[in-house]
């Protein structure tokens, strides 16, 4: 068994990643140009924070930071993550 990187696994120069992905459990993102796991992408779509950040973010400046926590912006978040719920 030969162990490889995500681009060998996929490529088929390798039978699984050091960490034990097949090609099965492997795809080409082809936004961010790189290989990933199709069970970690997977758990993070559907994040509600995420979402809600996402949601709050475009509603602001470019160049805007995610707000610490007790600030205003950071309220506003929480509340659009409770409507998504």
């Amino acid at each position: 068994m030969v162990v490889g990187s995500m681009r060998d696994v996929y490529n088929g120069k390798a039978d699984k990643t050091a960490g034990g992905l097949s090609k099965k459990d492997i795809f080409f993102d082809k936004n961010s140009g790189t290989y990933k796991s199709k069970a970690r992408s997977a758990s993070s779509k559907g994040n509600p924070w995420a979402e809600s950040v996402g949601i709050w973010m475009r509603s602001q400046p470019k160049g805007t930071l995610i707000p610490k926590k007790g600030t205003s912006g950071y309220k506003e978040i929480m509340a659009i993550k409770s409507s998504l719920v």
